[in-house]
């Protein structure tokens, strides 16, 4: 249980710190997608759980590149202001990477970190 917890808290500070733009150096030079520009502050960081299977990971909101696929009971972190066109803004711990979901596939866990 202290395992996940870590984990958990880990991928939430990965994704606090993609979300506001910390690391968009990095995410260029690993070809990761760094925090859409404007992004702004975060003003906290939820856990959504995947509620469809194949649901797709994109590079911007529905279109782009697809990241990759999620699957029902898979979870992503990001700020739950981060929403455009119907797309949020997430840190995807099983990919690695940011990227943008459909909302109408997640659905918050619990609640969100300040």
């Amino acid at each position: 249980m202290q395992r996940i917890r870590k984990t958990v808290v880990v991928a939430a500070a990965v994704s606090a710190l993609a979300l506001a733009g910390a690391a968009p150096a990095a995410a260029a030079s690993t070809g990761q997608s760094a925090a859409p520009a404007g992004a702004g502050s975060v003003t906290a960081v939820c856990t959504y759980r995947i509620t469809g299977d194949g649901v797709r990971f994109w590079t911007q909101p529905g279109s782009g590149t697809v990241l990759g696929l999620f699957y029902v009971g898979d979870t992503v972190t990001g700020d739950p202001n981060n929403v455009s066109g119907g797309y949020r803004f997430v840190y995807s711990g099983k990919h690695g990477r940011s990227g943008w979901v459909s909302t109408g596939y997640t659905s918050r866990v619990g609640l969100c970190a300040e």
